[in-house]
């Protein structure tokens, strides 16, 4: 329990006490016979069940059980979210709408989804959480009348009342929290963590699982000097981050802190090698494995709901304000440090008609809260202040061979940067002067895209391509730069990948002028359908978007451990766009920091951070950028060619059938031979 919580617990008491006794009351009585009475006896008593659990934790009786009946209440904690669980659930805005109708339906699987997963909030205390809930059910209740008959009207204004009631209530602490190091919820729980021991686990409030379970053994397990290693890797990285790009890392700087849930003896073993550096770290939530990703798709544009300008100012004048008062933690604040895990089965979700869905003003409102948001965080944490570095490793989801990928994508993880950056180099100097690439696929790879370069008048002391090494995204290998919109045109197909954690089926993606004029993927029977699931999950909250950025990876070790063990589709992005070409829909990898100056390593100035849709900044920030960036890449074996097309009609070969063609480029190759593909 954690008395960090208090004062927000002493400003929202008489709420809790007076909507946890209406709750009471609503559980025993609820609306009487049919769907509202059992919907409304149902989520009662499952926030009165997290009310109550929150007094057991607070009290110590919960962790004095065996770690056998931890597991069985974890287990029937979130048993709702498990896919068999979810469809019985109200929660599911199918079964809602089936009941109460769409409308009705779809706020009360809103207000049913938003309830239950407050389980976090009972086990750190955060009443006040609870008591927004609490209030926001008693009052929707009011809106039944005559047993299942529903005032639409009063629902969704009671729904939407209280969901503003709670974001604000929430958001004074989700900002000072992410920024303090004095709040130490989850450091506490990790610094007393004994391997062998999964105890410590049921104290996040999160699921535990089998693969949460399995990683905290093995990793307990793990040699000392392993995790040493993994953490010098991380630490290493985020130091590099700052030098490469000529910031500054103050003694006495914080970090955010982000790992998945299991990994709690390298986290203690981290954290002091980020104190030995003069860093304090904010460890946030830690990330469990999946039960079901279906929820949050169907949940992901609830916010429409209450989204208006009023509520868009309010929020973004309370952010200005928190950001303000708490300038000495925003200022300290370097940037995350983030290991994520890999290796989850790929998820097709199921398309929902019932489910909230935004229309064109919605998707306004979306924009300008997106864009204000990130106002106000770049006037108090400018990025040309921060940096960030992410590392990934295995889940055991990803199968019986999951030690044997762990290791080698530690040793992926640990590939030599000097051996790169010397052949990167060559490959930039090898690009100097082109004027556009050319990229095709093979078999039944049907891309065909033009990217077209900006120009560079002075190649002695600039490049358009960054040199990328094991800093900001470990592993190492890629060289990327910012194309030219006018000129990039054509066709990027992908037969598999994972993005924003949905599988995708036969991605197209067609640009002309370096805007995405068309797409569709193979996930449903009809190419309608698919278009409008990729506007949906990649495009939103646009309705088209740029290219930001082109890329060659060249990580060959990487993409011999994916075709190894079978895993390519399993990989994050954060490995895959080591392994090929890619390019990335949305704003650049400067956005926000273009007048920073950057140099590579062989001390040339990396230019080409505008691109033309950035150049409008100065007059109209909020169209400069789209606040999204979404790497799609293409793997070695896909790729019938990467060409470089030259001013004087010249063109030059960079990788053919799967391999660097280039002599200087050669032992790139040999990872790639190994597999005898």
């Amino acid at each position: 329990m954690c008395g960090y919580f208090n004062d927000w617990n002493e400003r929202w008491d008489g709420l809790y006490l007076r909507s946890r006794e209406e709750l009471e009351g609503l559980a025993e009585a609820g609306s009487g016979p049919g769907p509202a009475g059992e919907y409304f006896r149902d989520l009662s008593r499952s926030v009165l069940h997290l009310v109550r659990l929150e007094e057991s934790v607070r009290s110590g009786e919960l962790f004095r059980r065996p770690p056998v009946s931890l597991q069985e209440m974890n287990d029937e904690l979130f048993r709702w979210r498990t896919p068999e669980g979810y469809r019985n659930s109200w929660a599911d805005p199918a079964r809602a709408a089936g009941a109460f109708g769409t409308e009705a339906g779809r706020l009360l699987a809103l207000l049913y989804y938003q309830a239950r997963s407050r389980t976090a909030a009972a086990f750190s205390g955060r009443r006040f959480e609870l008591a927004h809930v609490a209030s926001m059910v008693v009052s929707s209740h009011e809106h039944i009348i005559a047993g299942d008959g529903i005032s639409l009207e009063g629902l969704r204004d009671s729904v939407s009342k209280g969901m503003r009631s709670l974001s604000g209530a929430m958001n004074e602490f989700n900002v000072t929290a992410s920024l303090d190091p004095d709040f130490s919820f989850y450091r506490n729980i990790i610094e007393n963590a004994s391997p062998g021991d999964p105890s410590c686990l049921y104290r996040y409030g999160c699921h535990v699982g089998e693969h949460e379970l399995r990683t905290y053994d093995f990793i307990s397990g793990y040699s000392r000097s392993g995790l040493e290693d993994v953490s010098r890797i991380m630490v290493e990285g985020f130091k590099r981050g700052f030098a490469s790009e000529g910031k500054e890392l103050p003694p006495g700087s914080s970090l955010m802190l982000q790992l998945p849930v299991g990994y709690e003896r390298l986290a203690g073993i981290l954290m002091g090698l980020l104190g030995e550096e003069g860093l304090g770290p904010v460890v946030t939530p830690p990330s469990p494995t999946s039960l079901n990703r279906q929820p949050g798709l169907d949940h992901r544009f609830d916010a429409a709901v209450w989204l208006e300008d009023d509520y868009i100012d309010e929020r973004l004048s309370e952010l200005d304000s928190i950001l303000s008062k708490n300038r000495s933690l925003a200022e300290r604040m370097s940037g995350v440090l983030v290991m994520s895990f890999f290796g989850e089965k790929p998820f097709s979700p199921v398309n929902k008609p019932e489910a909230i869905s935004p229309g064109r003003e919605e998707m306004k409102l979306y924009r300008k809260y997106q864009h204000g948001m990130m106002g106000v965080r770049e006037k108090f944490m400018p990025r040309t202040e921060m940096s960030f570095t992410v590392i990934s490793f295995p889940s055991p989801e990803i199968g019986e061979r999951f030690e044997e990928i762990f290791e080698a994508t530690l040793r992926m993880n640990s590939a030599d940067n000097e051996t790169h950056r010397k052949l990167q180099n060559a490959l930039i100097r090898m690009l100097d002067g082109a004027e556009a690439i050319r990229i095709q696929g093979t078999g039944g790879n049907r891309t065909d895209l033009t990217v077209a370069l900006q120009a560079n008048d002075d190649r002695e002391a600039r490049t358009i391509f960054r040199n990328c090494l094991a800093d900001i995204n470990i592993p190492v290998g890629e060289i990327f730069t910012s194309p030219r919109l006018a000129g990039t045109s054509g066709l990027l197909h992908v037969e598999r990948v994972q993005l924003n954690r949905i599988s995708f089926r036969d991605l197209e993606i067609e640009f002309r002028d370096g805007y995405t004029v068309d797409c569709t993927c193979g996930n449903f029977d009809s190419r309608e359908e698919g278009t409008e699931f990729v506007r949906k999950h990649l495009f939103f909250p646009n309705e088209r978007l740029p290219v930001g950025e082109f890329a060659i990876g060249t990580n060959t070790l990487a993409y011999e451990m994916a075709m190894k063990f079978g895993i390519m589709d399993l990989l994050p992005v954060l490995i895959i766009e080591k392994m090929g070409p890619h390019l990335a829909i949305g704003d650049t990898c400067y956005a926000h920091e273009e007048d920073h100056r950057i140099f590579n390593p062989d001390g040339r100035e990396v230019v080409a951070r505008d691109n033309e849709k950035t150049l409008a900044r100065g007059d109209d920030p909020e169209e400069a950028y789209t606040n999204t960036h979404i790497d799609i890449s293409i793997p070695y074996h896909m790729i019938r060619s990467i060409s470089a097309v030259f001013p004087d009609g010249g063109s030059l070969d960079v990788i053919r059938d799967g391999r660097f063609v280039p002599d200087e480029l050669e032992e790139l190759n040999t990872p790639i031979d190994r597999l005898g593909l």
